[in-house]
């Protein structure tokens, strides 16, 4: 309720305004400038939802967090007052009953002077009966009334105690907005939801999805799961072009293939020795990885995979890599090296250091990038700077959501 689902962080009142979107469902401020800027079909999508949006619709601002606290501080003020009033009131009914009690009692009296003593005592007898009797109802209203007060004053404690939580919670937030290091990798982030957005737009049929989709997609959240959709999406393109029996062209992977799935790390596992244990000895494959990051990314060798104790390096002018995010492709640098690809029984794939995704790569934040030391960067960039390392994962480490290794013959 208190948290973005598009970047999982918590409303604020600056930044991150809480959204409604003509969904009905919420968005920080934050996430609906990055796609409004980003975007550019004109639509925004819903991060709870999927659902597409124009961008010119009427977006209101959802202010959950200041009605909280304003409703709050009513519910003290009117809890308070309430108390106050309660008890001037039986104040006031005591004292008017008291009154009325001692008049009446004077006028009874008063009435029977001259008449029979006797008649005249019991008269001043019940009228003191009725004055103890109206006495004790005030006693007894004012010990309810304080107990009252008393229940009311514990509700005001803890409405400030709840109060002042949120306060540490709203300190804590915007202090980690503060954070240099973590505003770069959101804007990283942003760069791949971007790619992942203008693909989400496209209008494409739906078919049914096998038993291995459906299980894949349980195993993961909802933010997740919005990354691999585009992902399912663009290795599905792929596969589909490099397919030896239909003509594609143009087409990004000079390949012209059958394909067929030999690892799944959702499904197989993401440690080394499921990945050595499928692949290896295979022939040529293509690999499809997903980062956590939202980027979309992969390579080809046309050599075996091998699990060797020392680190071997092999020589493959077939092999190249691919952005399926950006669209690119990356050849070999000239003079080819001997280390296309190398062998390590710690590493599930490497090609030279460009791409070497490590043991363990969904928990790990060791799998790294290095776009530039054996294949060729994009235009622009070159070995060494942070945007050839970013460039193909979004980030130089990073943990790994998906990975599909395909066999290519």
């Amino acid at each position: 309720m208190f948290t973005c689902p598009g970047c999982q962080k918590y409303y604020n009142l600056s930044l991150r305004k809480p959204l409604k979107l003509p969904c009905k469902e919420q968005i920080c401020l934050q996430c609906y400038n990055l796609q409004t800027e980003q975007v550019q079909n004109m639509q925004i999508q819903c991060p709870s939802c999927m659902n597409l949006s124009d961008k010119n619709q009427p977006i209101n601002e959802y202010r959950l967090l200041i009605i909280y606290f304003f409703l709050i501080v009513a519910l003290i003020l009117l809890i308070y007052l309430f108390g106050i009033i309660q008890f001037a009131a039986q104040i006031l009914i005591a004292v008017v009953a008291i009154y009325i009690s001692i008049q009446f009692s004077f006028t009874y009296v008063w009435r029977k002077i001259g008449k029979r003593q006797k008649d005249n005592s019991r008269g001043i007898n019940a009228s003191n009966n009725l004055l103890l009797s109206y006495v004790k109802s005030i006693q007894s209203d004012l010990y309810i009334q304080n107990n009252e007060k008393y229940f009311h004053l514990d509700i005001q404690n803890q409405s400030a105690q709840e109060m002042e939580h949120q306060q540490i919670l709203i300190k804590k937030l915007k202090s980690s907005a503060t954070n240099i290091e973590l505003l770069k990798q959101e804007k990283r982030q942003v760069i791949g939801q971007s790619k992942i957005y203008q693909i989400n737009i496209v209008p494409i049929k739906k078919e049914p999805l096998s038993l291995l989709e459906v299980q894949t997609r349980e195993k993961m959240n909802q933010f997740s799961l919005a990354k691999y959709k585009a992902f399912r999406r663009l290795v599905n393109d792929q596969l589909l072009k490099i397919d030896k029996d239909k003509v594609h062209n143009p087409k990004l992977l000079p390949l012209s293939v059958k394909t067929k799935l030999l690892y799944k790390a959702t499904r197989d596992g993401y440690k080394a020795y499921d990945f050595h244990r499928l692949c290896d000895n295979q022939g040529p494959t293509i690999s499809f990885i997903l980062s956590e990051l939202g980027f979309v990314f992969g390579g080809y060798t046309s050599l075996d995979w091998k699990s060797t104790q020392v680190i071997q390096g092999k020589k493959d002018t077939h092999a190249f890599l691919f952005s399926l995010t950006h669209q690119t492709l990356h050849l070999q640098r000239p003079p080819i090296q001997d280390h296309a690809v190398m062998y390590d029984q710690d590493y599930l794939m490497r090609f030279s250091g460009d791409i070497a995704i490590a043991n363990d790569c969904n928990f790990i934040n060791e799998s790294q990038c290095q776009l530039g030391l054996s294949y060729k960067t994009q235009e622009g960039h070159q070995f060494g700077d942070e945007q050839a390392f970013n460039y193909l994962a979004g980030s130089q480490k990073f943990r790994i959501i998906e990975i599909e290794v395909y066999s290519a013959i």
